[in-house]
């Protein structure tokens, strides 16, 4: 049976809506079913959420908005906790590998002087965390919106739960 990898969008969207977001009533039915053990994250996903963060803090001319995104950053935080173990898959050998071919694969993607962006960079250590997976199976890669050119990516099983729940 195929794992489940939830994305950073996928861990946000727990994180501002709860059960209440499609991702949490998602998570919630397979709970249910007891998939629990069966839904994981990438080792880099901490890092992609404090990149995505700060630069949204950094950028805020609100004091609202930059207080809610701290709290959504720490709640953040404390959902990627209940991923301990052998629920958060390290990057090994292999999945560097392919990260490296995603990253030849998309090297257009740089910024006037040559210069990887560092959020993509790490969302693509995810995404070939998703693609190679462990022991020889990729996981379905959970993301919580229906945006993102993952046709792009080989390999890639994407599920979007926004679509299916209601």
């Amino acid at each position: 049976m195929r794992q489940y990898q939830l994305g950073w969008r996928a861990v946000i969207d727990i994180a501002e809506n709860g059960y209440n977001g499609s991702i949490g009533k998602w998570l919630y039915s397979k709970q249910k079913s007891h998939f629990e053990e069966d839904i994981c994250i990438s080792a880099v996903l901490p890092i992609i959420v404090s990149l995505h963060f700060d630069a949204l803090i950094r950028e805020a001319t609100e004091d609202e908005f930059k207080e809610r995104s701290k709290y959504i950053k720490e709640t953040s935080y404390k959902i990627i906790d209940m991923f301990h173990g052998s629920r958060t898959i390290p990057l090994d050998s292999e999945i560097v590998e392919y990260w490296l071919y995603l990253l030849k694969l998309n090297a257009l993607v740089k910024d006037s002087d040559g210069i990887w962006d560092d959020l993509y960079v790490v969302k693509l250590a995810e995404l070939a965390t998703a693609s190679v997976g462990r022991f020889g199976q990729g996981f379905y890669y959970v993301d919580a919106l229906p945006v993102g050119k993952f046709d792009e990516f080989p390999d890639l099983v994407v599920e979007i739960p926004y679509e299916q729940v209601t």
